[in-house]
């Protein structure tokens, strides 16, 4: 068990709550924030967990209203690729001021070694549009970044295997960093 159920969690786009509904229903405190106001709006109305709430907020600035929440765990997963490179590193290092010491930030993106990087139209380096935005990471860069900011990164992996979802199996980047 690497997540703490002392301190909450906080995933960082959410979707149709899949994993945080998970979290919640294994005891973990979550607070889970998405752009897409139907789906936080269904979550509150189909949501059976009194330690799970769900908030709709563009997850890049959810640290206006992480304030006074004590979070062991940032959870990101095929968020941080769907914005901006420096979108994404101003949320590094505000997750990084907001984790509790020894906490986790727990990330998984779209590495420039899967087969659709370099599909649809390019909107600059490793950055794509098909039927919607995907920036492409290169692991080295990401793991360095993330160093930087004060993380030390305990485990980074990059494979096929890790997000496999109906045909797709894209190659990922998995990376568990501790601050």
């Amino acid at each position: 068990e690497i997540i703490s159920r002392n301190g909450a969690l906080v995933e960082l786009g959410c979707g149709n709550g899949r994993d945080s509904l998970f979290f919640a229903k294994n005891g973990i405190h979550v607070y889970a924030v998405d752009l897409s106001e139907s789906a936080i709006e269904e979550l509150n109305q189909n949501n059976k967990f009194a330690n799970a709430k769900f908030i709709h907020s563009d997850f890049a600035k959810a640290n206006n209203f992480i304030t006074d929440v004590s979070v062991d765990t940032f959870y990101s997963r095929f968020t941080v690729h769907s914005v901006s490179k420096e979108t994404a590193s101003n949320t590094y290092k505000w997750v990084y001021e907001k984790l509790n010491i020894s906490g986790l930030f727990l990330i998984e993106v779209r590495s420039i070694k899967d087969t659709l990087n370099g599909k649809g139209v390019a909107v600059g380096t490793n950055e794509y549009f098909t039927d919607h935005y995907r920036r492409f990471i290169e692991k080295n860069e990401l793991v360095t970044e993330l160093e930087d900011i004060g993380f030390y990164i305990d485990k980074v992996v990059e494979s096929k295997g890790l997000a496999v979802h109906g045909y797709q199996d894209p190659v990922v980047i998995r990376i568990f960093a501790r601050k």
